[in-house]
């Protein structure tokens, strides 16, 4: 790294010191300002995604990707204008229907559920990716520690939350759902413990924020952009005529710097550990609404995460509130145990039948009256409504194997638990409870 701070022309870098003493207006070099246009700067990609670290967007100052997922990218950003930490959701821009649907719902949602991970502000940025001028949604979201998936695998909950833990959670969870099913009118669709965020700062993106802040960008930003314009023999009084491109510039060249300097000393930082008091008055905020669907739409195709789909998503019947229901049971299970309530097996490319085996095995068979109303049922069963080369013996109720995985759990009043369990994962989806008996049940007030 001291190489690329002796190209900004100081060779005296020091990985303790602030970044602040070390950048001037020497280290702008008027060629690398005006010798190119902002539009012309192409941003460098991945298999997947853009590569936004260290990049300008709006008001944000980009500093590192903190999450990813098939269809976007989360990045740590810097609002320049109120000098406050934010995490920016940029949309795939081959998803750009998809992100702008997202926002919204978001919009429509709004922020009055302190559980929902609600809208701050939202943009579409035009950035020149390889050959061409591509458009990204790009949303921005409380910065909040992490999801309940990684922060348990990664962490310290591999085997699950604890049980006081985990029922503060769902009640929070379930309050959240119940908005959107009673006053929004619609379904999340992908609920599961990745869509889960805790609110805190994680040890990482605390120590990062923390170097950020003391090297004071804004003032730094002020006082070089005087140090240049003086240099360029420009009247100091006129400063406001300083062209965008060049600003820009400036800002970006000090911006990298700064980032530069501090990520080595956030290496040694887990983005996966926390201040324990995050836990111990756990808040959390459900996000990622790419999957929801309204009461008067229906979904025509498969949805949601493979281990969180009810049966009506595999076999594609009459997708509505209840797969949500199914959902916030699995999630329920995993937080308590950190494993997966129905993990199929995909390497024969029979993911869906191993599913539909693996919950047979648990919730019994399914009535063939219900299998007939859905669109591929003969695809999996006979004409008896028996899986194909599946038969279920000696079933056990689902209560009983319920108590078996969670007897050694320590979980507070594991009747009302296991009871609250069964009613959720219901394989009609006309038995399961709503998301009011859910928040009613006996197990929350135990």
């Amino acid at each position: 790294m001291k190489e690329y701070y002796d190209s900004l022309g100081t060779s005296d870098y020091n990985s303790e010191s602030n970044t602040s003493e070390s950048i001037t207006s020497e280290s702008i070099s008027s060629e690398s300002i005006s010798s190119e246009s902002i539009s012309s700067e192409s941003i460098s990609t991945t298999e997947k995604q853009i590569e936004l670290s260290g990049e300008i967007i709006k008001n944000y100052n980009i500093i590192y990707e903190i999450g990813s997922g098939a269809f976007s990218t989360v990045w740590l950003a810097f609002n320049i204008n109120d000098n406050n930490y934010y995490a920016i959701k940029v949309q795939n821009s081959n998803d750009y229907e998809d992100g702008q649907n997202e926002i919204n719902i978001l919009k429509k949602i709004g922020n009055s559920n302190e559980y929902i991970n609600s809208l701050k502000f939202n943009f579409i940025e035009s950035l020149f990716v390889e050959s061409s001028i591509e458009k990204f949604p790009c949303s921005v979201f409380e910065l909040c520690a992490g999801n309940l998936y990684t922060l348990g695998k990664k962490g310290k909950y591999k085997n699950g939350y604890p049980s006081n833990i985990v029922k503060t959670i769902f009640k929070q969870l379930c309050l959240a759902v119940q908005k959107l099913h009673n006053e929004d009118k619609l379904f999340h669709g992908d609920i599961k413990p990745d869509n889960i965020l805790v609110s805190g700062i994680n040890n990482k993106d605390k120590k990062c924020m923390e170097l950020y802040t003391q090297n004071n960008f804004n003032n730094l930003y002020s006082r070089i952009k005087k140090e240049y314009w003086i240099k360029k023999g420009k009247n100091i009084k006129n400063i406001k005529k300083m062209p965008t491109e060049t600003k820009y510039k400036i800002r970006k060249k000090i911006h990298q710097t700064i980032i530069n300097n501090i990520m080595d000393n956030t290496s040694k930082e887990s983005k996966n550990h926390m201040d324990k008091k995050y836990f111990d008055n756990i808040k959390i905020k459900l996000t990622d609404f790419g999957h929801y669907c309204p009461d008067d739409e229906f979904m025509d195709e498969d949805f949601g995460t493979t281990y969180y789909r009810a049966p009506e998503i595999i076999l594609m019947g009459d997708c509505r509130k209840p797969v949500d229901i199914w959902a916030l049971g699995c999630t329920l299970y995993e937080l308590l145990t950190g494993e997966i309530l129905f993990d199929p097996d995909d390497s024969d490319n029979k993911e869906e039948y191993n599913h539909l085996k693996l919950i047979i095995e648990l919730c019994g068979n399914f009535k063939l009256e219900y299998l007939k109303t859905t669109k591929y049922y003969k695809d999996y069963f006979d004409k008896n409504g028996n899986l194909k080369y599946f038969k279920l013996d000696n079933y056990i109720d689902i209560k009983e194997k319920l108590n078996k995985k969670l007897v050694d759990k320590e979980i507070s009043d594991l009747d009302g638990c296991i009871d609250l369990l069964s009613k959720m994962i219901k394989l009609s989806f006309r038995k399961r409870l709503t998301i009011d008996e859910v928040i009613n049940h006996k197990w929350f007030n135990f």
